[in-house]
């Protein structure tokens, strides 16, 4: 994946770049951007407890 700057006039025009990059990438790639977001997330918002309790209560009535 190459990295370029690009200066775009509109928001349109911005828009039809992207998703003609989508349109010509493997999915290979797109699997690969999605572990990359994915892995940012986890740095910015680390899970707390990630275990998971599990409570069983017995009601009598």
């Amino acid at each position: 994946m190459q990295k370029k700057l690009h200066i775009f006039k509109s928001l349109e025009e911005q828009e039809q770049y992207h998703k003609k990059l989508m349109q010509q990438s493997t999915v290979a790639d797109r699997f690969r951007r999605l572990f990359i977001m994915q892995q940012m997330t986890r740095l910015l918002h680390s899970p707390g407890d990630s275990t998971r309790k599990i409570q069983i209560r017995k009601w009598i009535s």
